[in-house]
């Protein structure tokens, strides 16, 4: 199942979506790009560093419950270091990452879509919603 979000209403709890979405996904790919680690918002902050940030959010609860977490490298980036992560981001640097660039673009593309399709669910650790 590919997920991205619908145009969310004013007022919809994002992290609820996300925790409703991952009910029924069995992979997240993370696209990392050169700066991933290193962007910041617009007053300077790095934003993997925001513990509401939604790409922290959607990886570290994809690592959190189980689901299969597919680095994907693009351009010649270099895997994230866990020193260059947050604490529930850390485990991300262990996984096995798949590199993408501008050379056979295709066949990369179909190779990733191969390791999805053969990818057998597991367990989940069961959500659990903050009171």
């Amino acid at each position: 199942m590919l997920v991205d979000y619908p145009e969310l209403l004013p007022g919809t709890d994002f992290v609820q979506v996300i925790r409703d979405t991952f009910a029924s996904v069995d992979v997240l790919i993370a696209l990392i790009g050169n700066r991933w680690a290193t962007i910041a918002d617009s007053m300077g902050s790095r934003r993997l560093d925001k513990p509401s940030d939604f790409v922290r959010v959607e990886i570290s609860s994809a690592l959190a419950h189980g689901i299969r977490v597919l680095p994907v490298l693009v351009g010649g980036t270099e895997p994230p270091k866990p020193t260059e992560l947050p604490d529930d981001l850390k485990t991300l640097a262990e996984h096995e990452p798949v590199e993408i660039n501008d050379s056979n673009w295709e066949a990369q593309l179909a190779r990733i879509a191969e390791l999805i399709e053969n990818e057998t669910p597991r367990p989940r650790a069961a959500w659990k919603t903050p009171r």
